[in-house]
């Protein structure tokens, strides 16, 4: 235990040896930085680094198409967006049940399904059968829901008066004669429905013979006529005096089926009735509409540089594939040594430079020969520093003893020499004069003897760095205590 303590205070006057002579470390200002470099750089003291990783970055493009069903996607269009859908149009209702869906909203109904035949414009009158091969029809009146239409007739075949002459209100006109070979067309003059219309028709013939004639509606004049309904009727009768005239009226009861035209399928949950004009289904009846997606296209763009920052448009980086750059800047560094007293002869004021990234001057009115205490300034560049240098050199110091010993033997000659005037006054005078100068180089021969006579003067251990030696082997002691103890109460 005992060797250990000697340890601990042997280091611990070395720590106190090395830590007495502190070293100054002056820095100056950082330079401006280098360029950007993928090449690493080590940092320190008088090397600042900044570090940065660089980034591809990409956006996606997103190009859409056509909604369709899920799962129906193209080449074109190889995805779907599920957040943009809509709902499609019913289909038509139909007696085939639906297959099921993903998304299918499909309905059931009991209904009556219906179609109405189209509006007409046209009634074609042909076919006329009387005695003499023509058949004399004086009148031609057509109702809409009771009210009189009026119309323009056509007929090239027909007597000249039979156009104006069978809607003149006259009923006993006998000169309107249709050939058994003539069309005769009425021009309603715009559309109206079937069911609406009635037709009214004055005869007149003196034959014995059953008469005919058919007339038929349609909605246009082309050829072929495409008649929708038509009535083929036959009328016996025979006019024995001019006023023997057969009226005839005709409504849609009358009629026959054609080759119609049709409304779209209407449905209904209330009862509709079948007639000539009007088809009906009734049954159940199957309906839906299903839900279509968005289709889209990614299309990834990504940029060739690496960079820190995203670029414009390139909302995401590629985290994977980056590269590492670096930058730095430089101060300059000066360490002067903190031990600012001189002991040898041969001593280099560039050994107070311990570093220096820079060149460092001086100034200073130092002299090696004389112990004392001098001025230098150093030129660090960024700064200037001034301290204060003790020399205090050996050689020196025996070198000025000497030389006191000789002025001592000199001024203690003179005051021999003066102290054998006759003249008292002048005596005393020059008397207290050297022996003032006596007294001051006897002192400093005491100071000198003093300092020569102590060798190790060198290392020097001021009172701070006595009480850091103090504080240690204070906790050396602590520790060496609390071992003894913990010894005692093992045993």
């Amino acid at each position: 235990m005992k060797k250990f303590l000697i340890g601990c205070i042997l280091v611990s006057l070395f720590f106190l040896t090395t830590v007495s002579a502190k070293e100054e470390i002056y820095y100056g200002e950082y330079g401006p930085f280098h360029d950007w470099s993928m090449e690493q750089i080590g940092e320190s003291d008088t090397v600042q680094v900044e570090y940065e990783k660089r980034y591809r970055w990409y956006y996606d493009e997103i190009t859409y198409g056509d909604y369709t069903l899920l799962g129906d996607v193209t080449d074109e269009y190889p995805k779907q967006d599920l957040k943009q859908s809509k709902q499609g149009d019913w289909s038509d209702w139909s007696m085939q049940q639906p297959e099921n869906m993903e998304k299918r909203q499909i309905e059931k109904e009991q209904l009556y399904r219906f179609r109405t035949m189209r509006p007409i414009r046209y009634i074609y009158f042909y076919d006329a059968e009387g005695s003499g091969e023509r058949l004399n029809i004086p009148e031609i009146r057509i109702y809409a829901k009771g009210q009189k239409v009026d119309y323009r007739a056509t007929c090239d075949t027909c007597s000249s008066n039979l156009v104006d002459g069978i809607q003149d209100g006259n009923t006993k006109d006998l000169g309107n004669e249709m050939m058994e070979s003539s069309t005769l067309i009425l021009d309603l003059q715009k559309e109206y429905d079937i069911d609406d219309i009635s037709v009214e028709i004055y005869l007149y013939d003196t034959g014995k013979s059953a008469k005919r004639l058919t007339y038929g509606f349609t909605d246009t004049t082309e050829v072929p006529t495409q008649f929708f309904v038509y009535n083929p009727f036959k009328a016996k009768f025979t006019s024995d005096t001019k006023d023997d005239i057969c009226q005839i009226e005709f409504t849609s009861f009358s009629l026959q089926m054609g080759n119609p035209k049709w409304r779209e399928f209407q449905y209904s949950k209330e009862a509709v009735n079948k007639t000539i004009t009007t088809e009906v289904l009734y049954g159940i009846f199957y309906r839906y509409r299903d839900t279509y997606y968005r289709q889209y296209r990614k299309t990834r763009h990504e940029t060739e540089a690496y960079t820190k920052e995203k670029p414009e448009q390139y909302q995401h980086k590629i985290k994977d594939d980056y590269q590492e750059w670096y930058r730095y800047r430089t101060r300059d560094k000066v360490v002067l040594s903190g031990d600012w007293i001189i002991t040898e002869e041969d001593f280099s004021i560039d050994s107070f430079i311990k570093e220096k990234t820079r060149e460092v001057t001086f100034q200073t009115d130092l002299d090696l020969s004389k112990n004392g205490v001098y001025d230098i300034v150093f030129d660090l560049g960024f700064k200037k520093v001034k301290k204060k240098i003790v020399v205090d050199i050996l050689k020196n110091d025996q070198k000025q003893y000497q030389e006191v010993q000789e002025e001592i033997k000199l001024i203690e000659r003179d005051i021999e020499k003066v102290s054998r005037l006759n003249d008292s006054k002048e005596r005393e005078g020059r008397l207290s004069k050297l022996r003032e100068q006596a007294i001051k180089l006897y002192e400093q021969r005491k100071e000198l003897k003093d300092k020569l006579s102590f060798p190790n003067k060198k290392i020097g251990i001021d009172a701070k760095m006595w009480w850091y030696l103090l504080f240690i082997l204070l906790i050396f002691l602590i520790f060496y205590l609390a071992y003894r103890k913990y010894r005692y109460e093992k045993r």
